[in-house]
C-alpha cells in the first residue's frame, strides 16, 4: 500500500511581495547594475529578491536564510532554491550591492515613482542618531563606510546618523543615507539635494525639514539650486524678544489644528493664537551671515 505523503510550507504574504517587488522591477534593476558571470548558479536579483521577502515575512540571519526557505514556499514563489541561498552567496551579493548602492537607490526610486504614482514635489527631509553599543576602534571600521563615533547630542554613546527623505503623500521613504556619528545634520542638506536630483531624478521639490535645514551656506545652496524650503526658524534670543514685543491685541485665534488632535470635539483641542502681520527679525547665522 503507497501512502501519500503531503508536503506543506508556509506561504502568508510571499505572493503579494512577488507582486509589489515585480511592480517595483528590482530583480531586473539590480542585474543591471550588479551582474554576475553566466555560469553563476543564482543572480544577484534572485538573491535580493529572497532576501527582501524574508525580511518582510520571518527576518532570520543570514546563515539561516536556507532553513526559512525550505519552510515557507520560496521556491514556489520565487522559483528559487532555497540551498543556494547559503551565506557565502548572500555575502557575495551583498558586497555586489554595497559597491552599487546609490545608483540601485536611484533607479528604484524613479520606479517607484512612475509604478505608483507618488507625488514628490514635497520631500520631508531628517537625519537621527542610531545609538549603539561596544567599542568600535577606528582600525577595525571600514573605509569607505560610515563611521561610528562619538555624536555632538548624545553624550558617552556612540552612534551612526541616519538620513531620509521621504514623500509628503504618504511618508513614503525615497532616499537614505547612513553617516559617520558626529555628522551635524546642516552638512547633509546640500548633499540629499543633489543626490536626489543625481540619482532619484528629483528637480523641481521643496525640502521640508527641521530648522537644521536653515544655515546660511544650505539657504544659499537652495536658492541657487532653484530648490524651495521650509523650515521652522531656531529659538533665539532675537526672536523671543521679537515676539514678545508684539502688542496682546494683535495676537487673534488661528485656525491651526494637529492631524493628532483633528479627531478630538472641537471643546478639547489645543487653542493657538498669533499674529497674521509681518514680522521682520534680522538675526546673526553661526556660519556668518544674516
Amino acid at each position: 500500500m503507497t501512502v501519500p505523503q503531503i508536503l506543506a510550507k508556509q506561504l502568508g504574504a510571499l505572493p503579494g511581495i512577488r507582486e509589489y517587488l515585480e511592480r517595483l522591477q528590482l530583480k531586473e534593476r539590480v542585474d543591471a547594475v550588479a551582474a554576475v558571470r553566466d555560469v553563476a548558479r543564482l543572480r544577484n536579483g534572485d538573491v535580493v529578491l529572497a532576501l527582501v521577502a524574508n525580511r518582510l515575512t520571518a527576518p532570520r540571519p543570514l546563515y539561516d536564510i536556507v532553513e526559512w526557505a525550505k519552510v515557507w514556499a520560496v521556491e514556489e514563489t520565487f522559483g528559487i532554491a532555497p540551498a543556494a541561498l547559503n551565506d557565502d552567496r548572500l555575502g557575495r551579493c551583498l558586497d555586489d550591492i554595497a559597491a552599487v548602492h546609490d545608483r540601485l537607490r536611484g533607479d528604484l526610486t524613479v520606479q517607484a515613482v512612475a509604478a505608483f504614482g507618488l507625488e514628490t514635489r514635497t520631500l520631508r527631509w531628517d537625519l537621527t542618531s542610531v545609538l549603539v553599543t561596544g567599542a568600535y576602534p577606528p582600525e577595525e571600521q571600514v573605509a569607505g563606510y560610515a563611521q561610528v563615533r562619538y555624536g555632538y547630542s548624545s553624550g558617552r554613546q556612540k552612534q551612526v546618523r541616519y538620513l531620509q527623505v521621504t514623500t509628503d503623500d504618504g511618508a513614503v521613504p525615497i532616499w537614505d543615507q547612513v553617516h559617520d556619528g558626529n555628522t551635524t545634520d546642516v552638512v547633509t542638506v546640500i548633499e540629499t539635494m543633489e543626490a536626489l536630483r543625481e540619482h532619484a531624478q528629483c528637480s523641481d521639490f521643496v525640502l521640508v525639514g527641521d530648522s537644521k535645514l536653515l544655515s546660511e551656506p544650505n539657504r544659499r545652496a537652495l536658492l541657487a539650486a532653484g530648490v524651495g524650503y521650509l523650515a521652522p526658524l531656531a529659538r533665539t534670543p532675537e526672536l523671543d524678544a521679537a515676539f514678545l514685543a508684539i502688542p496682546p491685541e494683535q495676537l487673534v485665534p488661528l485656525e491651526y489644528v494637529s492631524v493628532r488632535e483633528s479627531t478630538n470635539p472641537p471643546g478639547e483641542r489645543a487653542t493657538y493664537h498669533g499674529c497674521t502681520g509681518d514680522l521682520v527679525v534680522v538675526v546673526a547665522d553661526a556660519d556668518g551671515g544674516e
